[in-house]
């Protein structure tokens, strides 16, 4: 498992836990960066993206065989971000996260930038 330069704040903390405590006790949180269509009322698509950091349970069995996978597949894997385990699945999505700070704000996980 890589070191991943992300600082984690305490209310992302919090929605993370009270998020993987519907699941077993031992799940990884797993982050996915996500980008999406917008569309008028009428159905049209417009120029507008919407992006989002979606997160997801992994079983540690899950966990396990992804971070092996990984090398193979030339996918990322499991990463220790201060002090948290999490599972990452694209490469680009290290590349997001790295430097960053991991927050969240009403319930929702999002990144934002380091003060210089």
């Amino acid at each position: 498992m890589e070191a991943l330069d992300l600082q984690i704040t305490e209310s992302a903390r919090a929605v993370i836990e009270d998020f993987l405590s519907a699941y077993e006790a031992d799940a990884t949180l797993g982050l996915n960066f996500e980008v999406r269509k917008t569309y008028t009322l009428d159905g049209a698509e417009t120029n507008e993206r919407i992006t989002r950091w979606r997160s997801v349970a992994i079983s540690k069995a899950q966990a396990y065989e992804l971070d092996k996978q990984s090398e193979v597949l030339g996918t990322q894997g499991l990463y220790l971000a201060d002090g948290l385990t999490i599972c990452l699945f694209e490469p680009h999505d290290v590349e997001r996260l790295r430097g960053k700070i991991l927050d969240a704000k009403r319930g929702k996980l999002f990144v934002r930038e380091r003060a210089s």
